[in-house]
């Protein structure tokens, strides 16, 4: 097995460092956070349920964006503060970075094990919860004609069927679509109608 740091690859034996009753707090994390409502309560769950399993009273989640010297480029390695940060990728939705000090001088490969496997099963929590926190802003930030012609997007529509339906030129149509591309963070008309198609739920959210 092998995790990341600053120097490259850090072979850490060939079984699995992790004993049944880390898998058993692993677990009891994931059995946490899982029910969470939105990325807040997430965030909030998972540093207070590492806490209750791991004793990790020192863990924070920083975004990957964030200026932060103090962490590694790298998806996961030990700081010069003694900490230990992973890479949870929730792919286009973006990532995070959870980190957990230790004291320094100590052998942390278990630690390190624990949180990048507990990284990988976060991803796609993660990812579900920035995608709807994404969707609840840009819904809530389309007008009711921006609405109307993503809807129609969504249905297969071309520019020329969206004006006539409408009753506005093609120029109207591309105008409100470049705002509409600009607002939901969408570069194709193809993942505009995946973006209306998963949340039609909202789409009383208009301005």
């Amino acid at each position: 097995m092998f995790t990341t740091s600053a120097a490259g690859p850090v072979r850490l034996g060939d079984a699995d460092p992790l004993r049944p009753a880390d898998y058993r707090r692993l677990f009891a994390v994931l059995d946490d956070v899982i029910e969470a409502g939105d990325i807040h309560v997430f965030r909030r769950t998972l540093l207070v349920s590492l806490a209750r399993h791991f004793a990790w009273t020192s863990a924070t989640i920083r975004p990957a964006s964030a200026e932060k010297p103090s962490l590694p480029p790298v998806s996961a390695a030990r700081g010069a503060d003694g900490a230990i940060a992973v890479r949870i990728d929730a792919g286009t939705a973006g990532a995070e970075y959870l980190v957990v000090a230790f004291e320094e001088g100590a052998a942390r490969n278990l630690e390190r094990a624990i949180l990048n496997k507990l990284a990988r099963q976060l991803a796609p929590l993660l990812q579900r919860h920035l995608t709807h926190s994404r969707h609840g802003a840009n819904h809530a930030s389309l007008t009711k004609r921006e609405v109307q012609i993503a809807d129609l997007v969504a249905g297969g529509l071309s520019n020329g069927e969206i004006a006539r339906e409408l009753h506005v030129s093609v120029d109207t149509v591309k105008k409100h679509l470049t705002h509409i591309f600009a607002k939901t963070g969408c570069v194709s008309r193809t993942q505009l109608a995946l973006f209306r198609s998963g949340g039609r739920e909202g789409k009383g959210n208009v301005t």
